[in-house]
């Protein structure tokens, strides 16, 4: 059996055992902070309770955490069980609950309360993912389970090992480099983000203070142009792009001179390459000539949950398929054109709703837009538009619409239709969620 995750952070507290792991603000100006030492001391005071609780090697056991150190430990906790760990939104309950066990063949969830105390329920035999008992998913030494964001198609189950995941946070870390004397910035939700994030900081980070911010990078959903020359100009920082996908880890950095819209250069690990739909790749490329984004390299996943997958079965022979389009500039910059689900093919006319939405969202009182295909008789498919506007703000007419699409899109690109509505729908990690699946995509 290979080591676990937990392994490597145990040889990192034993280099620098008063070396800060985390700290949390508790408002009014107030924070606090825990050591190594401290962290693994109370990880393995909870991994004692909850294996003497009940939880058992190659079980599914999910997590209710709020925010902070608690989460971390229990997370851990739940892998020194050498249980595997299933994140789970602090607002899910109920019938959502439920639904969400049930999917994930959860053996148990565990849940921590606001003043510290957790709570455990197992649940009746879930009945194995894999029809062998379990055998060939114990087998993949498993760590965590994590749905897909499902913006465009049902949300996948996506099971990493031990042995994956410190392959992921060798590969980024040789593009990101962090080590003794950085500090993390956290603010997004840990049941959604905590591989190539918390535990890349657990695993490298650790000693002194930072006197200054090195490195800041966006991911999860496009820059868009404004917010990072807004960002420089308010911080005297670039901000940084970086393609980050559940099954791949973190491939894809701008750490050299930021560009506009690129999400970077392949870190030195990772084959990114562009796939025609013939299935040979595309060598030259452009905006108006783009393939799908495919990736080889370590950390990939190792199954999805439902259909039972091992990857390797969907690896080869062209790595991990994306469902992006791209194409790379003369400098090898990755830049990404959108989903092929996004694709609208207008009288043999091809291209994506996010270049549109770009355009709509720069409109004064717009605060997202999205736009699909609509089928058409003559046309094939026509593109349209949903807007959600600022609070306050005046919906534009029609005309206004029209004539600031034409300013910036060719005219196969303008929407023929836009509706103005109180909200568009959004995942459970804040992305635009689509209607793609309408389409049979």
């Amino acid at each position: 059996m290979t080591g676990s995750v937990v392994d490597a952070i145990r040889a990192r507290a034993e280099e620098h055992p008063d070396a800060v792991a985390w700290i949390a603000d508790r408002g009014d100006g107030r924070s606090e902070a825990g050591c190594y030492a401290e962290l693994l001391q109370r990880v393995d005071a909870v991994a004692t309770d909850l294996v003497s609780a009940g939880i058992g090697p190659g079980e599914r056991w999910g997590l209710i955490a709020p925010q902070g150190e608690g989460f971390i430990e229990h997370a851990l906790a739940i892998l020194v069980g050498k249980a595997c760990l299933v994140p789970i939104p602090e607002d899910t309950a109920g019938p959502a609950l439920e639904a969400f066990a049930e999917r994930a063949r959860l053996h148990g969830l565990v849940r921590l309360g606001r003043d510290g105390s957790h709570e455990m329920a197992a649940r009746k035999a879930p009945g194995a993912l894999d029809g062998q008992g379990d055998e060939a998913f114990r087998a993949l030494h498993p760590a965590y389970l994590r749905f897909t964001s499902g913006t465009t198609h049902r949300r996948k189950g996506v099971i990493l090992g031990h042995a994956r995941i410190l392959e992921r946070l060798a590969a980024a870390n040789r593009g990101l480099g962090i080590g003794p004397g950085d500090r993390i910035l956290w603010l997004l939700p840990m049941a959604h983000h905590f591989v190539v994030s918390i535990l890349l900081y657990l695993r490298f980070a650790g000693e002194q203070q930072l006197p200054a911010v090195r490195l800041a990078i966006s991911t999860a959903e496009g820059l868009r142009s404004e917010i990072a020359e807004r960002f420089r100009m308010r911080f005297g920082l670039p901000l940084r792009q970086a393609l980050g996908i559940i099954e791949v880890g973190l491939p894809v950095i701008d750490l050299a001179d930021p560009k506009p819209g690129a999400l970077g250069q392949p870190l030195p690990d990772y084959d990114v390459w562009l796939r025609m739909d013939d299935g040979t790749a595309l060598n030259e490329s452009s905006p108006e000539r783009t393939g799908e984004i495919c990736i080889r390299g370590p950390g990939l996943f190792d199954a999805y949950l439902e259909p039972w997958m091992l990857s390797a079965k969907l690896l080869e022979p062209d790595g991990f398929r994306t469902g992006d389009q791209g194409f790379f500039d003369s400098e090898g910059r990755l830049y990404l054109a959108g989903r092929r689900a996004n694709r609208i093919n207008m009288a043999g006319m091809k291209f994506f709703s996010e270049e549109v939405e770009a355009v709509l969202d720069q409109l004064p009182g717009v605060r997202r837009s999205r736009v699909s295909a609509q089928a058409h008789p003559h046309l094939g498919e026509i593109p349209v538009a949903e807007l959600e506007l600022e609070k306050g703000a005046d919906a534009p007419d029609r005309k206004a619409l029209m004539a600031h699409c034409r300013q910036h899109l060719s005219t196969y690109k303008v929407p023929r239709k836009f509706e103005i509505v109180d909200s568009l729908p959004l995942t459970a990690t804040g992305k635009l969620e689509r209607a793609s699946e309408s389409r049979g995509e």
